[in-house]
């Protein structure tokens, strides 16, 4: 068929018929396209010959057949017949419409409004009265379109009175349904073959109803209930959904046996999809006795996003957002929104809940939609401002359980009490998220002495064959593995365990995995020790966001010395700017420390916050020794990691039974709490030696101050008391003289003791004169006023130097 085949006159029939929704722009008609089912005016019509073009998503055009057939997905010979009777054409082909019903659409008072008219051959057309200027009776004709008049449901009177309806596909169906004391409906044009044909008017006459759809048995039936479905929904007091069991649709149905109570048993039978009645656990408020349990999806609140103000769109999704967070899924954290995620091995750890992710959890927690001016719904994603006003309230508005930590084995609340029920604990404010087969983990809640030997033999038993040097290294290796399995009792910081041996391969590493294995039941997550300030900083920083349990520092090669770290191990809060954004961020510390190295140096303020487990096989190469009770002790530990932890935990318990009894170890500076756990537990349990061998720690591991000792010591012989400036000490350590033997400059013998004596840290800075200077003048400010040695010396800035440009330094001793 090509357009000229119909005159202008059919064309404007047509399209007034099948798109009421055209308007004049121009030469031609725009308005939605009915193809993509859009909301703008991207759909063009010429008026002389029909043709049509989408200038939006879909990009083509089609003649009047081409569109039929696009939009109604029949074939092109029933379009071509609708099309004809659409605009007055006689039927072609050998067969004469003959009219065989006629169904009047009334308005809710019965007012007659349209007319439809039913043919054989299977057509329908709707026609209306048309009324001559005179007003005579015989002047009365029907015209073949109804643009400009309100299209309603089928028996509306009907419908606005009842409370159950039936919805059903063509007027036939209705009245058949009606003969056996039903109220049904149906919309004019038969199926829906997309969301604009079910018009906004039709779901509010159903507002409230209890609905019960029979869609027909073939795929346009099918897809005219789905539309209806999502239209309704939520608007209709309660929806089921019949299947036909006999035949195409109802009236097959009934023709072949179905009687008023077989329909009835079938509504029954059905369920409640939807409604307003649906409860969130998927239950009614009024289900009838006896009915078996309904398949309903859970309602969850409904969101209008558009013509509405944009405080009460963010106030809708926020409610929304907290009621659904029943078990939590959601923290504040750091005052942020926190959730808890996993890496693809299985490690949960903590996340920062950003506008994509809140998205999600919006999307779980609603439907949002917008609603166009025909009423049709649709379904949009959570809009990204709403997210942003959330994440942007004050945090204590928020109302998300407090989140500290992510713990994958049962530990200790602060009041002794085991945690062992997976999930959110409010009282300690941890998420435990326990390993296959520590669900019911089992600890004596008055553990008695016996109770304690055993627990102290699986340790043994695990641990036994490393070789430390002494019982206060076993003392403190088991006070590592008591700090990191109920750091959560212990209120303030815990220092850095130090795992030191004498070689390479003595199995520092690998009791540190003892206690990774123990506290995530995983191979443990290493990291190394940055030489630079800043990486510091970053490391640490990305770290604690994600609060680890544990964390392991290995194979420090250098001397650690790293202000940043001290400060967390000190501290219980951290904050910093977040990698790679403009914010900053206050994490809790609530991690245990591990470092391991071989010959570990300390430097700066770090010996105070350490304790030492030391360790020495006793040959060159302990990586080659045999003869352990456990030949594969990673697989060991796995699969005794449940007695491993009722152990620890058995210890930690008894002490709290006990009354918490005190310790004779002093306390140590900034770990007062620490001190007074692990010693208490460990001195209860009767394992002596915690922290006896601290002072070897401080002597043998501090280098920097042997080193400053000994440089003061030279800068004191070489300038006799006398104050000096950082350009004068570069002279002194630069200062050559001429040696006739060799026929060249050499060093001064009072420039090589005063180099012998620079502190390790600075001497490779010596080829570099600038940052040498910068370098040692910081040097000094950081440790002004600071004793070394028995004299105590130390550096202090000239007195009469106050105001001076260049600062001058001066060397003090007080013997």
């Amino acid at each position: 068929m090509k357009a000229a085949d119909f005159t202008s006159s059919e064309v404007a029939s047509y399209y007034r018929t099948r798109f009421p929704d055209l308007k004049q722009a121009g030469p031609e008609w725009r308005g939605p396209c009915p193809v993509h089912q859009g909301d703008d005016a991207n759909f063009a019509v010429n008026p002389e010959n029909g043709l049509a073009y989408c200038h939006s998503q879909c990009g083509r055009g089609w003649s009047i057949l081409q569109l039929e057939q696009e939009v109604s997905g029949r074939p092109w010979k029933e379009c071509r017949q609708e099309i004809n009777s659409i605009v007055g054409r006689p039927i072609r082909g050998p067969a004469k419409l003959r009219e065989v019903a006629t169904y009047d659409y009334t308005d809710a008072t019965g007012e007659f409004l349209f007319q439809v008219v039913r043919y054989e051959p299977k057509t329908f057309r709707q026609r209306r009265r048309v009324v001559r200027m005179d007003g005579t009776s015989a002047g009365i004709s029907w015209e073949y379109n109804i643009k400009g008049i309100s299209r309603v449901l089928y028996r509306l009177p009907k419908v606005a009175a009842a409370d159950q309806v039936l919805v059903v596909e063509g007027e036939k169906d209705v009245e058949s349904l009606e003969r056996l004391g039903f109220v049904a409906t149906c919309n004019p044009g038969g199926a829906c073959n997309h969301a604009g044909k079910w018009l906004k008017n039709y779901t509010e006459s159903l507002e409230g109803k209890r609905v019960v759809i029979l869609p027909d048995n073939d795929t346009p039936g099918q897809k005219h209930a789905d539309i209806v479905i999502q239209a309704i929904r939520h608007r209709v007091k309660e929806l089921r959904v019949v299947r036909i069991p006999v035949g195409k649709d109802s009236s097959d149905w009934i023709a072949g046996g179905g009687t008023r109570e077989a329909i009835d048993e079938a509504i029954l039978q059905a369920g409640i999809i939807a409604g307003q009645d649906v409860a969130n656990d998927g239950s009614t408020a009024s289900a009838p006795p006896g009915s078996s349990p309904s398949p309903a999806v859970p309602a969850i609140p409904q969101i209008q996003v558009n013509d509405r103000p944009f405080r009460t769109i963010c106030q809708d999704g926020f409610d929304a957002l907290k009621s659904s967070n029943t078990p939590p899924q959601l923290f504040v954290r750091a005052c942020r929104i926190a959730c808890i995620e996993a890496t693809e091995l299985g490690r949960p750890f903590i996340a920062d809940c950003d506008e994509t992710k809140l998205r999600h959890y919006l999307a779980q927690a609603a439907d949002f939609y917008e609603l166009s001016a025909r009423g049709v719904r649709k379904e949009v994603p959570p809009p990204l401002d709403v997210a942003k006003n959330i994440q942007a309230r004050n945090p204590a508005s928020w109302g998300f359980p407090v989140l500290e930590a992510v713990v994958e084995a049962p530990t200790l609340r602060s009041d002794g009490t085991v945690l062992a029920q997976p999930g959110y604990d409010a009282a300690s404010r941890l998420y435990l998220v326990p390993s296959p087969g520590l669900e019911d983990i089992d600890v004596p809640e008055q553990p008695c002495r016996d109770h304690v030997e055993v627990a102290l033999d699986v340790i043994r038993d695990a641990i036994g064959d490393f070789p430390f040097v002494d019982q206060s290294s076993y003392a403190n290796a088991v006070g590592a593995m008591v700090t990191s399995v109920c750091r959560h009792i212990i209120s303030g910081p815990v220092p850095l365990a130090l795992f030191d041996a004498t070689t390479q391969g003595t199995g520092k590493t690998l009791l540190a995995e003892v206690i990774a294995i123990i506290l995530t039941g995983r191979a443990a997550e290493l990291s190394s020790a940055p030489n630079d300030p800043e990486e510091w900083r970053k490391q640490l920083t990305s770290i604690l966001i994600e609060a680890p349990p544990l964390v392991i520092l290995d194979n420090v090669t250098t001397t650690l010395d790293s202000g940043d770290l001290a400060k967390v191990i000190t501290g219980e809060m951290h904050r910093d700017r977040v990698l790679g954004k403009s914010q900053t961020v206050s994490v809790p510390v609530r991690c245990s420390w591990i470092a391991t190295g071989n010959n570990l140096q300390l430097g700066g303020d770090m010996a105070r916050r350490c304790y030492w487990i030391r360790m020495d096989a006793g040959c060159s190469d302990p990586f080659r020794r045999t003869g352990f009770k456990h030949e594969r002790l990673k697989e060991y530990l796995l699969e005794h990691r449940r007695d491993l932890l009722i152990a620890m935990l058995t210890l930690a318990r008894a002490w709290f039974a006990a009354g918490q009894p005190k310790s004779t170890v002093p306390p140590v500076g900034s770990f007062e709490r620490w001190t007074e756990v692990v010693a208490g537990i460990l001195e209860y349990a009767k394992v002596e030696g915690f922290l006896a061998n601290s002072e070897r720690l401080f002597e043998q591991s501090d280098i920097e101050r042997t080193d400053w000792e000994t440089f003061l010591e030279a800068i004191e012989d070489a300038f006799q008391g006398a104050a000096f400036t950082i350009a004068e000490l570069w002279e002194r350590l630069n200062e050559k003289t001429y040696e006739e033997l060799v026929r060249q400059s050499v060093l001064t013998d009072r420039a090589e003791e005063l180099r012998n004596a620079l502190p390790i840290d600075l001497t490779r800075w010596m080829d570099r004169e600038g940052q040498f200077k910068q370098r040692l003048g910081v040097a000094f400010n950081s440790r002004r006023g600071r004793r070394f040695g028995k004299r105590q010396m130390r550096v202090e800035r000239s007195s009469g130097d106050a105001h001076g440009k260049v600062a001058r330094w001066k060397v003090v001793a007080d013997a």
